[in-house]
């Protein structure tokens, strides 16, 4: 009889894991389907009964977004057919569980997961920035929107008693963290990182609405953390951990240019876990399926990050993690939601999506490089006018993206696609810099309106070297680029140590 079941897992396997290792499949296949965990992050599901008319404002919101918020509850539904195919040991939602907070996607999220719970499977979620207190809860109608019901903590913890907030866990009184043993022999510590309790509402009294999507670990958190794992440990059990934000980052100069993206005193942070024995760490919010490696100060200790992209923007993917049949490492596969009833090309029109959303993201990043940038320009502008020089500085951010659309638009989107699909390194993406390289000197001597010459090429191999790290971080997936612990992982499909 066990032969059989094996041979159906395997069958189940090669059927659904794509281009998987084999090597991997098959260690799933000895330590047994049923003791996996699915994870899948980021499902901003939007409840039907927010969009009390249809009209221009959800249309344009939607058309703008690169998540497919209008499929968001058909594809919750695909994840828990799925669930419900593999019965895996747990189910695993690492936040933002919601589009914006609302009441009502929270209930509607809720009546989609007790399907799993009916049949025994557990499931577990953390909150996300969007899910608790959100001044931008609201509804659609037609032409206009209005605001909604949110939730705060409590009742977020009301509400997910049956998903990880119930007796059979220990919390931390100090957030919304739990601890709870996912699998038998695998502690898992939820890790609340957000700033919700900081956001404003007018609807509750205050001023003004604010809203912090950055994350944080209380510093009584982390020795509540501390001390679970420790006491994890000392019974003989394996320890792992999971959060909404990024403890690690997922491609060099994350924290600079994206800081709301990672908490709030990463390094620190990630000595701190890996001082406690945590040395993996389930994540997601940037909407990426990436899995970093980070070391501690001394360098003989090391943190992995396994980042899950969100389930309603493209590709669409959800890990399978288990314990090795051996117990000292673990397993990650990557499945994909290919097709929900309302769109049958999900891929196709997912892509198209967050090509379209690249350009705001340019704007994200031009906005943050222009802070940098800004000052330091006037010195450059200040040198290039001794030399006669006649070039034209861009004097605001708006300037900056104005440049990056004109020259990088079509490199920017290849270079944001290729970390999105993840193992940009077991593809060969040489093309990428170099388009880059040779944009940069295009752009560099239109500005200098074809007169730029050797001051142009002296440019070009001064500031490029600067900005290659980060671009092969990108584009190559390596993580601490010209350092000692410069790292290429497996994103997909692969086998991490589990100590």
């Amino acid at each position: 009889m066990k032969s059989i079941l094996c041979f159906i897992a395997l069958a189940l396997l090669t059927a659904t894991a794509g281009k998987a290792d084999e090597r991997i499949r098959t260690h799933f296949v000895q330590s047994e389907l049923v003791k996996q965990i699915l994870v899948v992050s980021d499902i901003h599901t939007m409840a039907p009964s927010l969009v009390t008319k249809s009209g221009s404002t959800f249309e344009n919101y939607e058309k703008n977004d690169m998540r497919m918020i209008a499929q968001s509850g058909e594809i919750l539904d695909a994840i828990v057919e799925r669930a419900e195919q593999l019965r895996p040991g747990a189910v695993l939602i690492t936040g933002d569980l919601t589009k914006d907070g609302e009441l009502q996607s929270h209930e509607y999220v809720i009546s989609k997961l007790q399907r799993l719970r009916k049949l025994g499977i557990k499931v577990l979620v953390i909150p996300g920035n969007h899910d608790i207190s959100n001044p931008n809860a609201c509804s659609f109608n037609g032409k206009k929107t209005q605001a909604v019901a949110t939730i705060d903590r409590d009742t977020f913890t009301h509400l997910y008693a049956d998903f990880g907030y119930a007796y059979d866990s220990q919390y931390d009184p100090n957030s919304l963290s739990y601890v709870t043993e996912v699998l038998p022999g695998l502690v898992l510590i939820a890790i609340d990182s957000n700033r919700d309790e900081e956001n404003l509402l007018k609807s509750r009294g205050d001023s003004v609405d604010s809203y912090h999507n950055g994350g944080r670990i209380k510093p009584e958190t982390m020795q509540w953390i501390a001390e679970q794992a420790a006491q994890a440990r000392a019974e003989g059990k394996q320890v792992m951990a999971a959060m909404h934000h990024h403890a690690v980052q997922h491609f060099d100069k994350e924290q600079a240019l994206m800081p709301n993206y990672i908490v709030e005193n990463a390094a620190e942070v990630r000595e701190q876990l890996m001082a406690a024995g945590i040395h993996l760490v389930l994540t997601g919010h940037l909407h990426v399926n990436d899995i970093a490696l980070n070391h501690n100060i001394a360098g003989n200790d090391s943190i992995y990050e396994i980042a899950t992209g969100s389930a309603i923007t493209y590709p669409f993917a959800y890990r399978l993690i288990s314990p090795s049949a051996e117990r000292d490492r673990l397993l990650v596969t990557t499945e994909y939601i290919t097709s929900v009833p309302s769109c049958r090309n999900l891929k196709e029109a997912g892509r198209n999506k967050l090509a379209h959303a690249a350009e705001s993201m340019a704007a994200t990043v031009a906005n943050r490089l222009w802070s940098k940038l800004d000052g330091k320009l006037g010195k450059v502008a200040g040198m290039l006018a001794m030399m006669e020089a006649p070039i034209k500085l861009p004097e605001s951010a708006e300037d900056l993206q104005k440049i990056a659309m004109r020259y990088f638009k079509e490199t920017l989107q290849m270079a944001f696609m290729e970390f999105v699909e993840a193992d940009e390194s077991s593809r060969d993406n040489t093309h990428i810099t170099e388009a880059f390289k040779q944009q940069f000197k295009t752009a560099l001597n239109d500005m200098f309106h074809g007169e730029g010459g050797r001051i142009t090429d002296f440019l070009v191999e001064e500031l490029f070297p600067k900005l290659e790290p980060m671009l092969k971080s990108v584009i190559e997936d390596r993580n601490q680029c010209g350092t000692s612990h410069e790292t290429i992982v497996r994103d997909l499909n692969t086998a991490l140590p589990l100590y």
